[in-house]
Order: structure tokens, then C-alpha cells, then sequence
């Protein structure tokens, strides 16, 4: 009998450069359009649907090619998933409620007190950064 197999991360998808892409859907067959290669920068679980950077949605696909990749190097502009913090959790709710307005039962502030436990919850949702520049959208979009 073989020994237990020692998995070293919690998640299948921990370091692994994934490849997220529109997938046009016709009878004629499916159509991979736009693609992403996004890479995870933690161990943690990665969403199925992100949005491009033109806001498109985009799936994740081919997951037995994703490839393990925990040194991997970012280069400009490159997008990778890292955990939400507080202080993004936050920006983004702020955000939402300057979009949406606040929950009418709520004030502006517990709306916003609200939205940031929701974004942030444990610590381990992902975001979405891209390398060397100033990021102003996060995932998760509010829209």
C-alpha cells in the first residue's frame, strides 16, 4: 500500500498561473475569445468569473493546465489575485455606496461598516492587484 500523499497547500489553485478567457457559446461550437493568464499569489481558493480590464466577463478554463508556479516573477501591468485587506475592503464599499447610494434602512456609514465585513470576511477573499501601477478597481466588482 502507498504512503498518504503530503499536500503542502490547502488549495489546488495556490500559486498557479490560471488562464481566464470569454468563451463565445454557439451551435456551431464554443469560441475562446479574449485571454488572461492571472496568477494566484496566495493559497487560497481563485473565483470562477472576473471581469478583463475592459469589463469583460471572463471564466476560468482549462483548470488541469494551470500551472504551479510559486516564484513566479510579475512583470508591469501583469493582474494577480492576493488576499482582500481591510483598508481595500473598505475602498470598495465606499465606493459602492458613492455608486448605489446607501441600504435605506441603514445610514451611510452602517452601510459602508457592512459592505467592508462582506468584502473582507475572513481575510482570504481574493482581490485582484496589477503590478507597478496604482490600482483603482478591485475585485469584487460592484457592478
Amino acid at each position: 500500500m502507498l504512503p498518504p500523499i503530503k499536500i503542502k497547500y490547502k488549495h489546488r489553485e495556490a500559486y498557479c498561473l490560471m488562464k481566464y478567457a470569454i468563451i463565445k457559446y454557439s451551435q456551431v461550437g464554443n469560441y475562446v475569445g479574449e485571454e488572461e493568464l492571472i496568477w494566484n499569489s496566495r493559497d487560497g481558493v481563485a473565483p470562477f468569473l472576473i471581469k478583463s480590464e475592459g469589463g469583460k466577463e471572463l471564466i476560468h478554463i482549462n483548470w488541469k493546465e494551470d500551472k504551479f508556479a510559486p516564484h513566479h516573477i510579475l512583470t508591469n501591468g501583469d493582474r494577480y489575485f492576493a488576499d482582500m485587506s481591510r483598508a481595500r475592503a473598505e475602498f470598495l464599499a465606499r465606493k459602492w455606496v458613492q455608486k448605489n447610494g446607501h441600504y435605506p434602512e441603514y445610514s451611510i456609514e452602517e452601510t459602508i461598516f457592512m459592505l467592508t465585513k462582506d468584502y473582507y470576511g475572513d481575510g482570504h477573499k481574493p482581490t485582484i492587484l496589477k503590478y507597478g501601477e496604482s490600482v483603482v478597481e478591485y475585485y469584487p466588482y460592484e457592478d
